[in-house]
């Protein structure tokens, strides 16, 4: 009897696939192996999108198809819940990441003070306006980022 190795190089791999059926081959060759004969474009075909991903595993996935391609394929929802929210600002950029998620969202995931590091103070006051920054910071606050002047302008009593 011959061993598989001998038996692949006798019949070629493709006639080996045909007649072995996709799940038994990758049995005997193993998933490093599959994936070197195949290429990854192909393997992927094969095995659909969360099959390889339980077989690679997120990491090595992501290094796969990059992240952009990675984004694609999970969605945006699944990509923040598998790389968790840090991560994915790094991956992203905070600005992207805006665009993505809105506002409100990423006010709720940052937190104010966070946000406010992260927009600067004037573009915080264009987003929420002046009513709902006096809310969140309070009119000392306010005060001492606008000035008494500016603060007088900006609530009308000038």
């Amino acid at each position: 009897m011959l061993s598989f190795t001998k038996l692949q190089t006798k019949v070629g791999f493709i006639r080996l696939q045909t007649k072995l059926g996709f799940t038994r081959l990758q049995t005997k060759l193993g998933f490093t192996s599959l994936q070197t004969k195949l290429g990854f474009t192909s393997l992927q075909t094969k095995l659909g999108f969360t099959r390889l991903q339980n077989m690679l595993g997120f990491t090595r996935l992501q290094t796969k198809l990059g992240f952009t391609r990675l984004q694609t394929k999970l969605g945006f929802t699944r990509l923040q819940t598998k790389l968790g929210f840090t991560r994915l600002q790094t991956k992203l950029g905070f600005t992207r990441l805006q665009t993505k998620l809105g506002f409100t969202r990423l006010q709720t995931k940052l937190g104010f003070t966070r946000l406010q590091t992260k927009l600067g103070f004037t573009r915080l006051q264009t987003k929420l306006g002046f009513t709902r920054l006096q809310t969140k910071l309070g009119f000392t606050r306010l005060q001492t980022k606008l000035g008494f002047t500016r603060l007088q302008d900006q609530a009308g009593l000038h």
